[in-house]
């Protein structure tokens, strides 16, 4: 089992934009070989906070995930829409933080890969 959690804050007024933005990639993205779910939930405190938690069978899910069109969008909204995110990947019982605001010039896919290699040593 692998998920990447997604810790976002939605800019000022964007947040009409993401939802709807949001809505049509996981969508897309459920149909991904090797998906097992996506929770996509708003804070009940904070109407501009949310959490996106994409879970998949095993690390090659990571693999097809950052090789689809959809994940190229994700990305991008979350860049265009929200405030520098925190990250969560899990594979197995193994956790592994990633915390964007530290290598702003580095896309979020490779932030997640340099964690990945960095902590777990064995990627294909």
């Amino acid at each position: 089992m692998v998920s990447i959690n997604y810790h976002l804050e939605i800019k000022p007024s964007m947040n009409l934009e993401f939802m709807q933005t949001i809505g049509s990639i996981i969508i897309e993205l459920r149909n991904l070989e090797g998906c097992t779910g996506i929770d996509f939930k708003q804070d009940p405190h904070d109407k501009d906070r949310f959490s996106l938690l994409l879970n998949g069978n095993n690390q090659e899910f990571i693999d097809k995930l950052f090789s689809t069109e959809e994940y190229k969008f994700l990305e991008g909204a979350i860049t265009v829409l929200c405030k520098t995110p925190s990250m969560e990947v899990t594979i197995g019982n193994k956790k592994i933080q990633i915390d964007p605001a530290k290598k702003g010039d580095i896309s979020l896919k490779n932030q997640i890969i340099s964690g990945l290699d960095n902590n777990l040593h064995h990627r294909n």
